[in-house]
């Protein structure tokens, strides 16, 4: 933990971990509904009930790894006074939390709307770029090479590697 997390609340942890957990048994339950078959052949299924188990074991596992850490910060809070400058910190943890969010929905969203008009390369080029900027410092460097190598990994992948039929640039 470096110093200047020193304030982060294990709560956030724990909030995380129940997301976690909720999507992951959400997918199993999904999965459910579809055809596992076998590890020879796959029905449509088993990649969301094992994608899921392993999501949902990865939530409780960060649910119990910090357990202890919201004990200890519940028993804290309550013997002692309020620190504002924990309170602020909390606050900017929120923020920045949100802000994260906000970033990575926004560019899934996008990913979403645009890939049939403007095609696999330039969504994924959008997506990246609109991802980087939930994290405080981005560098457009960085960023253009990160979104550049993803949309050939993504063509290479999707389009070549598995067939799938789609545009590369928009219609």
């Amino acid at each position: 933990m470096s110093t200047n997390d020193q304030h982060i609340d294990p709560t956030l942890d724990l909030y995380s971990g129940a997301i976690f957990t909720a999507i992951g048994l959400g997918a199993m339950i999904t999965a459910r509904n579809y055809p596992l078959g076998s590890i020879d052949r796959m029905g449509p299924g088993f990649f969301p009930m094992v994608l899921g188990a392993i999501i949902a074991t990865l939530g409780i596992m960060l649910i119990v790894k910090n357990l202890e850490g919201f004990r200890q910060a519940r028993r804290r809070k309550h013997a002692a006074a309020p620190d504002p400058e924990v309170d602020s910190s909390r606050r900017v943890g929120m923020l920045r939390a949100a802000r994260s969010m906000l970033f990575v929905l926004g560019g899934m969203t996008f990913f979403a709307l645009t890939i049939e008009h403007i095609g696999l390369l330039l969504s994924v080029i959008g997506l990246v770029i609109i991802c980087s900027f939930a994290e405080t410092g981005m560098k457009w460097r960085s960023t253009l090479l990160l979104a550049l190598f993803m949309a050939a990994l993504s063509a290479a992948i999707f389009r070549y590697g598995i067939g799938l039929p789609l545009q590369l640039w928009g219609n």
